[in-house]
């Protein structure tokens, strides 16, 4: 006995997703994989159970179920498919990728135009990718910080970026280490070792309505990340200057004004091709021509972002 969709439960089935399915599975010949085990895959095996060999899942306590006779499988296995179902759109950017990639994009995909009553034009990719899915997921644990999410994601591209060079990361002006926390995450979930150097005033910082960061805090919320090197002082302090003057670095997040000293300094060291991110550089109060002329003067540009006051220096090869 079979039934159509549009008798299954709205509350837990587009009914218009689960048709794009079945049209998208209905040539006679059809051996098809499904991602993402739930409501939609099984009524799939309900319907037309004999044309799916298997289901992907991320969600690792999903592998070895079995529903009427198929299987939930991890994406190491490869099958006789000739179609590829995104079922779930958690899955539809990073897991689909990871699939796509284990048939070596040769197997035909289909995703519906909309799943869930959410337009599959629309997703975030950011919340879709693993390793951004898993720190996000962290961040409750997180320090208090003044950078939206949006401004995360993108100092962690551009940290992953920088990530292709040699070198160790450095982050000036740090707050209360939100930013810090995030982008370790992020080095964390992608299996980094390499250091993390901090500076701040922290404790040292005069009292204030900002002078709020606990040293015992910070280092406890970023305890999970064994490379963070908390340097608590003047970002232009001799002491702290002479502690890295032996490092290189990938990639540096500079979330202060123009302090000569320090910024020649982490450009001096800075691999070529690497970026500086200039957080406050839209803020007049900072003097950004200051900025200007000093990467002018060494023959790069402050890429200018239209929707925030952050700007970017990639050093030239």
């Amino acid at each position: 006995m079979s039934y159509k969709a549009s008798e299954t439960a709205t509350v837990l089935v587009d009914h218009q997703s689960l048709d794009e399915m079945l049209l998208a599975c209905s040539g006679d010949d059809i051996k098809a994989v499904l991602i993402g085990f739930n409501e939609y895959s099984k009524h799939l095996l309900n319907l037309i159970g004999e044309k799916v060999l298997a289901i992907y899942d991320q969600d690792q306590w999903k592998i070895g179920i079995t529903f009427r006779n198929k299987e939930v499988v991890g994406a190491d296995i490869i099958l006789e498919a000739n179609l590829i179902v995104v079922c779930e759109i958690k899955s539809l950017y990073g897991f689909t990728g990871k699939i796509r990639r284990l048939y070596q994009n040769q197997v035909p995909l289909f995703f519906p135009s909309r799943l869930h009553y959410v337009q599959t034009s629309e997703i975030n990719i950011f919340e879709q990718e693993e390793v951004y899915t898993k720190a996000l997921s962290d961040m409750q644990l997180a320090p208090a910080s003044m950078m939206s999410r949006e401004k995360l994601f993108f100092l962690a591209e551009l940290m992953r970026m920088g990530l292709r060079n040699r070198g160790d990361l450095i982050e000036v002006g740090a707050y209360q280490c939100g930013s810090v926390f995030f982008l370790a995450k992020v080095l964390f979930y992608l299996s980094e070792t390499r250091v993390f150097n901090v500076i701040d005033v922290f404790e040292k910082h005069m009292m204030h309505p900002n002078a709020t960061m606990c040293n015992d805090e910070i280092s406890r919320r970023l305890s999970f990340y064994t490379g963070i090197n908390l340097l608590e002082g003047l970002a232009d302090d001799d002491e702290i200057l002479n502690s890295l003057e032996d490092r290189k670095f990938c990639f540096a997040h500079y979330d202060l004004g123009f302090h000569k000293k320090s910024l020649e300094f982490i450009w001096n060291r800075l691999a070529p091709g690497s970026p500086i991110v200039l957080d406050n550089y839209g803020h007049l109060a900072i003097c950004p021509w200051d900025l200007d002329d000093f990467f002018n003067c060494r023959g790069a540009h402050i890429t200018r972002l239209p929707w925030s006051e952050q700007g970017i220096v990639f050093k030239p090869c």
